[in-house]
């Protein structure tokens, strides 16, 4: 039988990495820990342990299903161990294999390529990847989301203008929140092109306003370099990104962490972009007359401009 439910990690941050994670299994394992862990929970920290692919990879279905543990007992594992759940706990992994193994995109698509079975190769993956949306959706149901997206949405609604910036497939992101955002409030912009045109997009902020960054691993380099610049000009840095350890949070004022576990041959953005449609849905609540105003106004220009049929 489980031993009563205990504060988690009382004073002590969840373990950063996978070796940190490592030293307090070794810790609990001489009664030394500062966690209480019952037989199941402990069992499935080993299986973890010994298997930190899968657990960087899997879905928390799919890790389930393979280690023969429930979704439930994995969840209560990570809030147990300090972090905000599954997506949190399973960055840790994520980071060790992206170190240990830098060719990330071969790797996805190895997975994807894996993923084929006689006879239903379409049905293997559609499941897969539908079963992987549903639990990164699922883990941004935690009240620690909540607060970031409220937190966040009163920047947006608030700042005087808005710059969103990702490149590679990040800056579909971007783009997708600028526009839902510019749908609401005017002077909202998403920066691209050169590094000369995100210069000059760069320079028309001034102290105050917002820059909204995005990027997972692996990380774009450019996006933050952008990111530090941005905070030592005085502009309100907020990221969209996967984890704690992103360089992206350590530039942030605020950060919205977002799971992209998937079977993908890249990163998985579905859940990116519900955190986008809940940023604007919650600013134009904020906004409340102001936002019907705004699109009103647009619908105008559409209707006149016979853009829609």
């Amino acid at each position: 039988m489980n031993p009563p439910a205990t504060p988690e990690l009382t004073g002590t941050a969840a373990p950063a990495s996978l070796h940190a994670l490592a030293q307090l299994v070794d810790r609990l394992a001489q009664g030394t820990g500062d966690v209480q862990l019952g037989r199941k929970a402990m069992t499935a920290l080993a299986q973890a342990l010994a298997a930190p692919a899968d657990f960087a990879l899997l879905s928390i279905t799919q890790a389930a299903t393979r280690h023969g543990i429930s979704a439930s007992t994995w969840t209560r594992l990570a809030t147990r161990l300090g972090y905000q759940g599954f997506a949190d706990f399973q960055a840790v992994f994520q980071a060790h294999l992206a170190q240990q193994t830098p060719y990330f995109y071969a790797r996805q698509t190895r997975q994807a390529v894996d993923l084929q079975q006689p006879g239903g190769a379409a049905a293997a993956v559609l499941a897969a990847m539908a079963q992987s949306a549903i639990d990164n959706i699922h883990a941004l149901g935690s009240e620690g989301h909540a607060q970031q997206i409220e937190q966040v949405a009163q920047q947006l609604a608030a700042a005087p203008r808005v710059a969103c910036f990702g490149l590679r497939q990040m800056h579909s992101v971007a783009s997708y929140l600028s526009y839902g955002l510019g749908l609401l409030r005017p002077d909202v912009c998403v920066l691209g092109g050169s590094n000369m045109a995100v210069a000059e997009g760069l320079a028309q902020l001034a102290s105050g306003d917002v820059l909204v960054v995005t990027s997972v691993a692996p990380y774009t380099r450019m996006v933050v370099d952008v990111a530090r610049a941005a905070r030592e000009q005085g502009l309100v840095v907020v990221a969209l990104t996967d984890h704690r350890a992103s360089p992206l949070a350590a530039a942030a004022q605020h950060a919205i962490y977002v799971s992209h576990t998937s079977a993908f041959v890249s990163n998985s953005l579905v859940a990116h972009l519900v955190v986008c449609e809940a940023l604007v849905n919650t600013a134009a609540q904020l906004l409340g007359d102001g936002a019907l105003a705004a699109v009103q106004q647009r619908e105008r220009w559409i209707a006149r401009l016979g853009i829609e049929q």
